[in-house]
């Protein structure tokens, strides 16, 4: 198979010259469905490589580990939520001010805007997944764990809610919401028990 794909690659560069006269793009379709697309005339050459596990993967089962995502500030986000063990693990629910590893908002809005985000599931449970665009291979799985209030539990597997560290007003703060139509971020009452995810 890697010899059939190294020649698909070889023969694709002998034709680079003749696509970039009649401007074609390449176009790398993923199994999510999203495509990433280069132009023919920017591509110097094409190559296949191992990729090794690093901080853009979870190197073994020994979670948390923290995941780069290739963002402009640097923040790491970690693999898993506060208290839970496994990526798709939905952890703890949090109020306000609980965590103090919570993203800001500037966090949150910058893992929207650099990232590729998609609703799927993931062993089972459903939940938003983050791809990095920096080529490393560097992934988040957000689990829709739902929300509390007063200790009971709603919206599981339905939608994530996940708090910031960021207030809104002095009874509100942001929090970074999603569900199978989309991602959003709003102020809301800082009385839910809501998931984190660390950064740093």
């Amino acid at each position: 198979m890697k010899r059939i794909v190294t020649l698909l690659a070889i023969v694709g560069l002998c034709h680079l010259n003749t696509f970039s006269q009649k401007k074609y793009e390449m176009v790398v379709e993923k199994t999510d469905g999203t495509e990433t697309v280069f132009n023919v005339e920017d591509i110097v050459r094409t190559f296949f490589r191992e990729r090794t596990a690093g901080t853009g993967d979870c190197p073994d089962n020994n979670h948390p580990h923290w995941i780069d995502l290739g963002l402009p500030s640097g923040t790491l986000w970690r693999c898993c939520n506060e208290g839970a063990s496994t990526p798709e693990g939905f952890g703890g629910y949090y109020t306000f001010g609980q965590v103090s590893s919570a993203p800001s908002l500037d966090q949150i809005k910058e893992l929207l805007g650099y990232t590729m985000w998609v609703w799927t599931t993931q062993n089972g449970i459903n939940g938003m997944k983050f791809t990095g665009r920096n080529g490393n291979g560097g992934t988040i799985f957000l689990p829709a764990a739902g929300q509390r209030w007063d200790g009971e539990s709603g919206l599981v597997g339905w939608g994530g809610f996940y708090m910031s560290s960021t207030p809104n007003g002095e009874n509100d703060a942001y929090i970074l919401g999603f569900d199978s139509d989309g991602m959003r971020w709003y102020g809301s009452d800082r009385g839910f028990e809501r998931s984190v995810r660390p950064v740093r």
